[in-house]
């Protein structure tokens, strides 16, 4: 079942929706920075055996759900955003997959969850945003079982400082507070787990789709089905609100890589 949501009524409704709000509307691009080869890449050295129970904390709107379901586990997501759940259980359907189970919750707050339910919990570009991440590690481990458990990260660091700027740039388009993580940082978060596999990778520049590349995209992500009248002014609107994001996230991927990292819980 869906999260009851008040549904879109028109292009205005979206352009006044917050940047997590919005995203979930645009198919494919909403697909994390490090791509869907570092989601491979994280569930293979994490060793997912079918039936086993993960968590993704922060789902987005469901390609990694889709790929974890894919490889047998039993999923269950967590977001703060619903209408990002939302998207993720409507992307499984569209692939007659499984439905999750979801919460719609905080990652730093996962009190709706059972004590070591989970063998493998997955963060992708989540972590990061969470200002409180300590305390995030700590719920994680509590929902995870005390043994062979494992925890799976994508995530990015900056290898240099960014301009003020340029953070007060991401934290207005982000609504939140941004605290730069170098990969020293990352890995000082997790000194007490230990950790078995760590890779590190350059961004690609990535390109402003062509109006007819996005037009199809949004295609394929069904907001014509929920606006079915949007024309091709509004769809160009839609398209310039994403472009402005990317400005920024352009700018601010200078100064970042891409790193994966795998890891186990000790008891």
């Amino acid at each position: 079942m869906l999260p009851n949501l008040k549904k879109i009524q028109s292009p205005e409704e979206l352009m006044n929706l917050s940047y997590f709000d919005f995203l979930p509307y645009l198919g494919e691009f909403s697909i994390h920075f490090g791509g869907l080869n570092t989601t491979k890449e994280v569930i293979e050295n994490a060793n997912v055996k079918i039936g086993e129970k993960v968590l993704e904390i922060g789902c987005g709107v469901g390609y990694t759900t889709q790929a974890l379901i894919k490889a047998g586990a039993k999923v269950s997501v967590v977001d703060k955003s619903a209408r990002m759940i939302e998207a993720t259980i409507r992307n499984c359907q569209m692939k007659g997959l499984p439905t999750p189970d979801y919460f719609i919750t905080d990652a730093i707050d996962l009190s709706g969850l059972q004590n070591d339910c989970f063998n493998f919990a997955l963060y992708e570009n989540i972590l990061g945003f969470v200002e409180n991440k300590k305390l995030a590690l700590t719920e994680c481990k509590r929902v995870l079982t005390k043994f062979t458990s494992r925890i799976g990260i994508v995530e990015l660091h900056y290898v240099k400082a960014p301009p003020n700027y340029l953070l007060t740039s991401l934290e207005e388009l982000l609504e939140l507070r941004i605290e730069p993580m170098f990969e020293k940082d990352w890995k000082l978060l997790f000194q007490n787990f230990d950790n078995t596999y760590w890779n590190t990778y350059e961004l690609n520049e990535v390109k402003i789709p062509s109006i007819e590349e996005s037009k199809f995209r949004i295609a394929n992500s069904k907001l014509t089905t929920l606006l079915p009248d949007l024309n091709d002014s509004q769809v160009e609107m839609i398209i310039q609100k994403f472009a402005s994001y990317e400005k920024v996230f352009a700018e601010n991927r200078k100064y970042l890589k891409c790193h994966v990292g795998n890891f186990y819980t000790k008891s």
